[in-house]
């Protein structure tokens, strides 16, 4: 999940794993329906507002990654990992690795038990 840097000084400047409790969940799962180009509206700001409070009090895990030795996922992971802000759309990293992006999604099963979502998040 990436979140616009105005927002760092609130949540710091690592990228931690934290474990995701059913209310931060289930607003994650509605924000992931937002459209890409989102209006700020007040409704939505107040969800914002509870995600960050949500994330702020969330205890670190310590990052874990498994680690990937399909070629096709492994740059996709490193990238990722390397920069979370990154917007590539699933189809992108299709056609830069050489695979579909159905495989690609099954990959992401497969390996995280999720498929590929990217949020990103900006105030």
């Amino acid at each position: 999940m990436h979140i616009d840097s105005a927002l760092c000084d609130v949540l710091g400047t690592k990228v931690y794993t934290f474990n995701v409790e059913p209310l931060l969940r289930e607003l994650i799962l509605v924000m992931c329906e937002w459209p890409f180009d989102y209006e700020m509206t007040a409704e939505r700001q107040r969800l914002f507002d509870v995600l960050i409070d949500l994330l702020k009090s969330a205890p670190n895990t310590g990052l874990f990654m498994p680690s990937i030795n399909d070629k096709r996922l492994s740059p996709i992971v490193e990238a990722l990992s390397g920069d979370p802000s990154n917007k590539k759309t699933l189809e992108q990293w299709a056609m830069e690795v050489g695979a579909s992006s159905r495989t690609l999604n099954r990959l992401f099963n497969q390996y995280f038990g999720l498929g590929f979502i990217p949020i990103a998040l900006s105030k």
